[in-house]
């Protein structure tokens, strides 16, 4: 296989970057990747509507992805593919190539991805080259690792763009904004569960569907700080899983002894997950989808980490997150193509995650 990408770099010569491009009037993004992901390479579509004003910025996404994308003000246009590792969506795929993209950038270092790029054939081709996987790019910026093995997410997308085209780019806030009507949404429903407008809320988001073996922390260490809050803090928490979440939050629920101070999880759009963070005092979550809106919302977070190292999900030196790692993800090696750990986060105890707490809460609670 490595012969046969090496050949094809053969074929296909990358530009020399930094590269100055004119004329770009149409950009695709492929962007294949969950919630989380989506939420941190929104700078993206910002910095090159930024650097390119007059150009049209599309976005190529998995179904469940489409939300999140419209939502950000930068992209003008969202297409969707097929979700599924092994899907090559051949009607979009022709669709867009018909297009004819001046620059399409693909956001992953997936070799499936950088044909479908290539398929869809913009101009100019953009993406990192980790072992020869962006053999099909036209510019290509070499990778040690797969992405989001080395460092914070939003900083290594952003890189791409630094690197291939010379720019410096300042603005790295993630993007994620909330209309009024949300807002407004969202009180009323905050009201309906008794909660009042100055009351303290404390959102907990305990479980993920993806890889719950490696970021699961114990329901009855969940339930015995969520006492800890309600009794410090005289707080309301809310539950903020999916349905599918439901199961894992009830056994968490069902050891809390002051169950009248919890909320039940109510459904949210994305929007109003939005809106509901930026209402909340405090949010603690595993690392998952979640996370990053809150962090969006400059809502103050403590993680607990599992799966991957701190350092690929939490901005540094950001004074509104905290985090709790797994200490079997210190020994961290990014190289294996298909790395595994044995998880230890059920060492992670109440006290650690509960000194997070009191660094985050602000002075007028701890007083109250």
């Amino acid at each position: 296989m490595e012969l046969f990408l090496r050949f094809i770099k053969i074929l296909i010569r990358s530009q020399r970057v930094p590269i100055s491009l004119g004329g770009i009037k149409r950009i695709l993004v492929i962007d294949f990747a969950y919630l989380g992901d989506m939420v941190m390479t929104s700078p993206v579509y910002r910095a090159l509507k930024e650097h390119f004003p007059d150009a049209s910025v599309e976005a190529l996404v998995f179904p469940f992805s489409k939300q999140v994308v419209m939502m950000n003000p930068y992209v003008d246009e969202v297409h969707v593919h097929p979700a599924g590792m092994y899907k090559f969506g051949l009607k979009i795929m022709s669709k867009l190539r018909k297009r004819k993209y001046d620059l399409g950038i693909q956001m992953n270092t997936s070799l499936r991805n950088n044909f479908i790029l290539w398929k869809i054939h913009p101009r100019y081709r953009l993406g990192y080259d980790y072992r020869h996987r962006g053999c099909f790019h036209s510019i290509r910026i070499p990778l040690a690792t797969r992405t989001a093995r080395m460092q914070y997410r939003v900083d290594e997308e952003l890189d791409l763009l630094e690197q291939a085209f010379g720019w410096k780019i300042t603005n790295r806030e993630m993007i994620f904004p909330v209309g009024e009507e949300t807002k407004q949404s969202v009180r009323e429903k905050l009201g309906q569960e008794g909660i009042a407008e100055d009351e303290i809320i404390v959102g907990i988001h305990s479980n993920s569907r993806q890889t719950q073996n490696l970021r699961c922390w114990d329901q009855q260490k969940f339930a015995e700080l969520s006492d800890r809050i309600i009794q410090e803090y005289r707080a309301k928490i809310i539950f903020t899983g999916s349905p599918a979440d439901k199961e894992y939050e009830d056994g968490i629920i069902s050891r809390i002894h002051y169950s009248d101070r919890v909320v039940r999880g109510f459904q949210f759009t994305f929007e109003e997950l939005g809106a509901l963070f930026q209402r909340m005092n405090l949010f603690i979550t595993i690392n998952t989808g979640p996370m990053h809106i809150a962090i969006a919302q400059k809502t103050p977070t403590v993680v607990l980490i599992g799966g991957w190292p701190a350092h690929i999900f939490i901005p540094q030196n950001n004074p509104r997150v905290q985090y709790v790692m797994d200490k079997a993800l210190e020994s961290w090696d990014p190289m294996p193509v298909h790395y595994s750990y044995v998880p230890r986060m059920q060492e992670i105890s109440v006290d650690d995650v509960w000194q997070k707490v009191q660094r985050l809460m602000p002075p007028n609670v701890l007083s109250a």
